[in-house]
């Protein structure tokens, strides 16, 4: 494998990565108990309604990027001969 493909591979999985990173953090912020009331609060829900509408919007896409990544490194590192045709 040359160390350009693989490269663009570990890239985009840190992507990915990031991604699924920071809809971790949305969920524990939302098992967090409101502390603060007022604005802070109104601003939580608003940050907390808006990472859900890019979850559902991305997640899919994340995942399909995923397989992506893993089907041109499988394809890199199996000699063509021995790739299986589905």
């Amino acid at each position: 494998m040359t160390a350009e493909p693989r490269q663009v591979i570990k890239q985009n999985l840190e992507i990915a990565r990031r991604i699924l990173f920071i809809f971790e953090i949305k969920r524990r912020l939302d098992e967090l108990p409101p502390i603060f009331g007022g604005i802070l609060s109104e601003i939580r829900r608003t940050l907390s309604s808006r990472v859900d509408d890019i979850k559902v919007a991305s997640l899919p896409l994340v995942l399909v990027f995923v397989a992506s990544c893993l089907e041109n490194y499988l394809k890199e590192i199996t000699p063509a001969k021995k790739r299986i045709v589905i």
